[in-house]
């Protein structure tokens, strides 16, 4: 009851400062905590469960305010938002299966729609579902089609109902013997590919792990001179995120998009990708010293980026760079793979030395180049 009323509470104030000509708000503490999230939804092509074991989040010593010179400030204290023990699962049809389907689809009601017009033109059905309406072009139809199906009709002769069904062969990626019919009378598809008949093993499935997720926004405000002009004044802000155990497995999906599964083709599949733990920390301080740092290690790679810089806020294309660097180590034999492809496919030369790539770019920054121009 007391969380219903607060949030009431939070709500009229701000509806009453956005039609107040002057106003201002101050937060002491906010703090909720949520434990033991379930979540789950179907629908016809994906099937979603989300369990979430602690979400939290607080803020402290916030205030905004403007006054009717269009002026106004923010001010956000110490807050923070934590997530921990996240479990996605998501199931959806195969990649391929439901497209195969549909094409299939497509030619079938084109099957249907010659046959009507011939007859019309001969007061009965052709006597085969296909080769008469090709020979005497009353259907054109695609040879990898026919390769991958074989069509079967059945239609009333009084045009009032029947039933065209195809069957895959060999050379149909998912095998032979799947069917799919069309019911002429209520305009239907059952079978293969169809929601109503997925099963699992025509099905991919993703899961993701998160566990733990933790961003503290330590320090954040800023004042509008203007509201209309938009210009921040006095801006500054310390941010900290940090990620551990982070886990996505991709060993359940048989069949990615076809950019995905060529680079896999060529590095080999990766089944699980895993950010072990992450450290991301930016800053910005009245000095206009600009600060960004990543400190992670991943199943892949360990990445570490560095930035530092004066920042010129009238003139940015002056800013000073005090470091800007990017540091990838502890390569796995895919990125290693991964490296030697690009290298081979656009001719950009990457920084190599003892197992690790490092592109310290801070000079050619400062020099006003874009150090990435031949890339």
């Amino acid at each position: 009851m007391k969380k219903n009323l607060y949030c009431f509470s939070f709500i009229f104030c701000l509806i009453s400062l956005f039609f107040a000509k002057e106003g201002s708000f101050k937060i002491g503490n906010i703090k909720h905590d949520y434990n033991n999230l379930e979540f789950s939804f179907s629908e016809r092509e994906a099937d979603v469960s989300i369990k979430i074991g602690k979400f939290s989040m607080s803020t402290s010593n916030t205030s905004a305010g403007f006054s009717n010179n269009r002026s106004g400030d923010i001010s956000i204290g110490p807050s923070k938002v934590q997530i921990q023990n996240v479990f996605i699962d998501a199931s959806y049809p195969r990649i391929g299966y439901v497209t195969e389907a549909n094409e299939v689809k497509y030619y079938m009601k084109f099957i249907v729609q010659a046959s009507e017009i011939y007859r019309m033109e001969n007061d009965s059905y052709p006597p085969d579902c296909l080769e008469t309406l090709k020979e005497e072009d009353y259907l054109e139809i695609k040879e990898s089609i026919t390769k991958k199906w074989k069509f079967d009709c059945s239609f009333n002769e009084d045009g009032k109902g029947g039933i065209i069904s195809a069957t895959s062969t060999e050379k149909m990626g998912d095998g032979g013997g799947n069917k799919i019919e069309y019911n002429k009378e209520t305009g239907k598809y059952t079978g293969y590919g169809q929601f109503n008949s997925l099963n699992k093993n025509l099905r991919d499935n993703l899961e993701f792990d998160l566990g733990s997720f933790r961003f503290d926004l330590n320090q954040f405000n800023f004042d509008i001179d203007d509201i209309e002009d938009r210009n921040l004044e006095d801006l500054a802000f310390n941010m900290k995120l940090t990620a551990s155990n982070i886990i996505l497995d991709l060993s359940q999906i048989r069949s990615f998009p076809l950019d995905v599964q060529q680079i896999f083709e060529q590095i080999g599949t990766i089944d699980e990708l895993a950010l072990n733990r992450a450290t991301i920390i930016t800053s910005y301080n009245s000095s206009k010293l600009f600060r960004f740092d990543v400190d992670g290690m991943t199943s892949l790679a360990n990445i570490k980026i560095t930035v530092s810089a004066i920042v010129d806020e009238i003139y940015p294309e002056k800013t000073q760079f005090q470091a800007c660097s990017l540091t990838i180590s502890n390569l796995s034999p895919e990125v290693n793979k991964i490296v030697s492809m690009i290298q081979t496919q656009t001719g950009f030369p990457i920084p190599m030395t003892n197992g690790s790539i490092t592109f310290d770019v801070k000079d050619m920054l400062n020099a006003g180049q874009n150090p990435f121009g031949g890339f």
